[in-house]
């Protein structure tokens, strides 16, 4: 079944998730971040089929999340990578840029807060 599409929706979060897509999408870009590059080592990595794939790089690289560059001409075989708007650029920075600005796109890294100041439960 289909989503429903976030496109037009004036909040930020919606605006995240029209761009990135789907789980298959989180997925990719997750693994992205941590170096996987090749169509076959990403599809081997989440277990998705061929066409999902397809389909997910796809609209990520519409979206200007990644990017495709060729590596082999004969036969013609691409690599993908996270562009600078893509959530994560950096290696162990995945999910960090979730801060959508109405031109659509990922700006930067938004401010992070330190986890001492999330208050823990009493375990007493």
């Amino acid at each position: 079944m289909k989503s429903k599409s976030f496109d037009g929706m004036a909040c930020s979060i919606a605006g995240v998730l029209e761009a990135i897509g789907d789980r298959w999408a989180v997925l990719i870009l997750r693994d992205l971040s941590l170096g996987l590059s090749r169509y076959e080592d990403l599809r081997r990595s989440t277990g998705v089929t061929n066409a999902t794939l397809s389909d997910r790089l796809k609209h990520l690289e519409d979206h200007e999340l990644i990017e495709r560059r060729r590596y082999q001409t004969n036969p013609e075989r691409y690599e993908y990578v996270l562009t600078r708007e893509g959530p994560g650029h950096h290696p162990g920075d995945a999910g960090a840029r979730c801060r959508w600005e109405t031109s659509g796109r990922f700006p930067g890294t938004p401010g992070r807060r330190s986890n001492s100041s999330i208050e823990k439960p009493d375990t007493r």
